[in-house]
């Protein structure tokens, strides 16, 4: 019900949750609020954070606090996960790149949050969006991504839609799905040398001895005894390597990951020194599938989209939407 030709639209259905008071009706119970509008729409989220989008909103009442639910077409969400998830790297076939993968997940997982009143979230769970970009960036990234939003990655054997995996860099060395889950064909090991000299190619880390013994030894099952400290405080890891073995007990290299917060798997003692451990590491994120990092390496070096999905998703397949 517009209150105006430019204004903003309400509608309202009946429900116990709240009330709306002003000029459309005396009082209205509701439920649930969708606003659209032909310019823009912003949304504060807990007090501090202001999302831009354009279009429906709608607002869905949850004990305590309003639920602000999106509707967006493809190119709307593809172009807001793309701006989100890539930050200040930018560049027209690494955009195209990045939208095919987020295309490629969003069809592979659409409908996961269902039971909660929306089909995917905004956040590191599902894919990240922060609603619009500003303007000029807003206008280079659909320009781009209009080009290919109908396309997603898909399996050799059946044509589904891949599990596309990305991270921000591998250091230089991707790793195979199966470690972290299992096998796909097209999450495999290989060299990466384009997420080399990168801003987040290497890490350092200093954590206590003491610390950094017992949770190793709790989870391994092992006793802490002099043996095991030096074990301990001389990890190598010159390749990715998936565990790290001592007598029989072994510990998955994710574990220690999860358990420190450490960048990636791929790490080792540097020194140990006044009784700190001093980590070094390659890469940020579980290494998995589409290095960001790297496919910006190759957009700028003559790279177009094809070959950044070809290097990073082997035995894979480019196929069309037909909707």
């Amino acid at each position: 019900m517009p209150d105006s030709l430019t204004s903003n639209y309400f509608i309202v259905r009946p429900g116990s949750w709240g009330k709306v008071v002003g000029t459309l009706a005396d009082e209205v119970d509701y439920d649930s609020l969708v606003v659209i509008s032909a310019s823009e729409i912003t949304v504060q989220v807990n007090g501090y954070r202001e999302r831009v989008y354009r279009g429906r909103l709608v607002c869905q009442g949850r004990p305590g606090y309003v639920q602000p639910v999106a509707i967006l077409g493809i190119e709307a969400y593809l172009t807001g996960v793309v701006h989100a998830e890539l930050g200040k790297l930018s560049h027209p076939n690494l955009w195209k790149a990045q939208a095919i993968v987020a295309h490629t997940w969003l069809m592979k997982n659409q409908g996961k949050f269902a039971h909660d009143g929306f089909s995917v979230t905004d956040d590191v769970r599902c894919q990240v969006h922060h609603g619009l970009a500003p303007k000029e960036r807003q206008m280079a990234l659909a320009s781009a991504i209009d080009k290919v939003s109908h396309l997603y990655l898909a399996t050799l054997k059946d044509s589904k839609p891949i599990e596309a995996l990305f991270h921000a860099n591998s250091g230089g060395a991707l790793m195979p799905s199966a470690w972290y889950f299992s096998h796909r064909e097209y999450l495999i090991a290989k060299p990466d040398s384009f997420s080399i000299n990168c801003p987040q190619s290497e890490w350092h880390r200093q954590l206590s001895v003491d610390e950094w013994v017992k949770v190793l030894a709790t989870n391994m099952g092992c006793d802490i005894d002099e043996g095991f400290t030096e074990f301990a405080t001389s990890i190598q890891q010159k390749h990715r390597r998936e565990t790290l073995a001592y007598q029989g007990h072994e510990i998955r290299l994710r574990t220690i990951r999860e358990k420190f917060q450490l960048r990636s798997t791929w790490f080792w003692v540097n020194k140990v020194e006044n009784g700190m451990v001093h980590l070094q590491g390659k890469g940020y994120g579980h290494g998995i599938g589409m290095s960001q990092e790297g496919a910006y390496h190759m957009a700028v070096t003559g790279h177009d989209y094809l070959a950044i999905l070809a290097h990073y998703y082997p035995h894979t397949r480019l196929l069309t939407l037909k909707h």
